[in-house]
């Protein structure tokens, strides 16, 4: 039956329907949905731009009914999850910015630790049981400040969540006494996923400067302190480490290409690296993970990414347009700025006085030019 049901030839005859009778395009797209209900979405490996999520642009009366097809094997489900994640982003906002200078709430622990909190103001049911359940909406953000010596948690012991996070070390090194089953070293960056009721910690500065850890999860971060979990042995299934490329960095370790078409990138932008982009596919509960690097003066075109996006601005600045209304936004090293799944922005620039280093959370974008908001 996928077979059969060829989603160019859908989205084509979508198309037509659309230009007479939009109300009952909008249902022929939700049937063909349901469809491939039971299909796990996809994982999509490759550069920033290799999932094309155009077959899920017919949904919205504002947008195209253009652009190629999904080519994978695995487009039919890609185009239903897009379109699952686009009903449910109709309540959404488009997109929230975490200003790292005001968060909603601090607190310093025992030890001296700050931790700040922005909170979610769009509940999750709080399953986790989907990779791109951490990006589909805003989630909330907490930021750990260690100084040198510090540790986290405070209390002696190593620690466990009730639920999946996801934590980015955004500025200097931390020390993690147990992650994966081992002792890590993490530097800006490196990110580190761990499923509920998992050992892992603490996190320690052990470096002269400060450092600063930020959690992503679907629920409020909170953590028990203790030395035992029901298994042991399952850390490569449960915990991943994934690190941010080096300078000295080669192969699969290094950096990748862009997608990007030469005739986008300026002089000065190819001079100074052009845009880089390495790419960590989903592993089960694990969201996709991209890290990009932007030269100078370099731009990423209009897109949308169909399971939204959770971006962790490292160094540089970042500006976006199209994402607060008709003007640039700007985000800073330090900074976190979620956008809804198929919210069509962009583009995305860096500045001329050095490069911007990010790490993105959600499935690669799809390019849609000439389709942002002018």
């Amino acid at each position: 039956l996928k077979r059969w049901l060829d989603v160019s030839a859908v989205r084509k005859l979508c198309c037509l329907i659309g230009a007479r009778f939009g109300a009952m395009a909008r249902w022929a797209w939700l049937g063909a949905s349901a469809l491939f209900a039971f299909s796990r979405p996809c994982i999509a490996h490759g550069d920033l731009f290799s999932h094309n999520g155009a077959t899920a642009a017919a949904l919205d009366d504002d947008d195209e009914c253009g652009g190629p097809a999904v080519s994978s094997d695995k487009g039919p489900a890609c185009a239903a999850s897009a379109l699952q994640l686009r009903s449910e982003a109709r309540r959404l906002p488009n997109s929230v910015h975490f200003d790292h200078r005001r968060p909603h709430s601090r607190e310093v622990l025992a030890n001296g630790v700050e931790v700040a909190r922005w909170s979610s103001r769009h509940a999750h049911d709080g399953r986790g049981l989907m990779p791109a359940e951490i990006t589909d909406r805003p989630p909330h953000v907490t930021m750990i400040v260690l100084k040198p010596g510090q540790r986290f948690p405070a209390q002696l012991g190593r620690l466990t969540t009730p639920q999946d996070v996801m934590y980015v070390v955004t500025k200097g090194s931390v020390r993690c006494e147990l992650c994966r089953g081992a002792e890590h070293d993490f530097e800006a960056g490196d990110v580190f996923f761990t499923t509920a009721h998992r050992l892992h910690g603490p996190f320690v500065n052990r470096a002269s400067g400060e450092a600063i850890v930020k959690v992503a999860s679907i629920q409020a971060y909170t953590y028990d302190v203790g030395e035992s979990e029901k298994r042991m042995s399952d850390h490569a299934f449960t915990q991943h480490v994934l690190r941010y490329p080096r300078p000295e960095s080669k192969g699969l370790a290094g950096w990748g290409p862009s997608g990007i078409p030469k005739r986008f990138v300026t002089e000065e932008c190819w001079n100074s690296g052009a845009v880089k982009v390495r790419n960590f596919g989903e592993q089960l509960n694990m969201p996709n993970v991209m890290n990009v690097q932007m030269g100078r003066d370099c731009f990423i075109p209009c897109h949308e990414h169909p399971s939204g996006a959770l971006y962790f601005v490292l160094r540089g600045t970042l500006h976006v347009k199209g994402d607060m209304g008709l003007g640039n936004s700007t985000f800073v090293a330090g900074d976190v700025r979620w956008a809804r799944p198929n919210f069509i922005y962009g583009p995305e620039f860096s500045g001329r006085d050095g490069m911007a280093q990010m790490v993105v959370l959600g499935l690669p974008g799809s390019m849609t030019a000439g389709m942002c908001k002018r």
